[in-house]
């Protein structure tokens, strides 16, 4: 009853936009695909590197978080089949989504970056990278 609307009200509002500058940056620095992408495999884990970024460090089963602009993101990456997904997640809020997989087919490597959030459709860019 009572207890739980004031328990859900002082969360705060589920949909909470950003200005409109502030969602294009965001969002031009999630979907901004990088001209290149260097992967390399580091002990039981990964680094990711693209158009000459820090390298982000994935370790597929070790969950860990991060706090940034937008909140605290629970960051998991796992094996599903053939591909590599990396998640992170804002709770309620915003989740973004990048799966790297490998092309039997022609040796390309499929890289997908999709955005939820609350009030907009799924975003999703797929870009293919070929080794050189």
């Amino acid at each position: 009853g009572r207890i739980e609307v004031e328990m859900e009200r002082s969360l705060g509002p589920i949909h909470d936009r950003p200005g409109r500058a502030a969602l294009r940056s965001e969002l031009l620095l999630r979907l901004t695909v990088p001209q290149k992408l260097n992967l390399e495999g580091r002990g039981e884990g990964l680094a990711i590197q693209g158009d000459g970024s820090l390298a982000r460090r994935i370790v597929p089963g070790t969950p860990h978080s991060r706090v940034d602009a937008n909140g605290t993101a629970k960051i998991r990456s796992n094996w599903k089949s053939s591909a590599l997904v990396v998640s992170e997640d804002y709770g309620r809020r915003n989740s973004y989504t990048e799966t790297y997989a490998l092309q039997r087919k022609d040796a390309t490597l499929l890289v997908t970056r999709e955005v939820r959030r609350p009030g907009m459709k799924l975003l999703r860019i797929r870009s293919v990278y070929r080794r050189i």
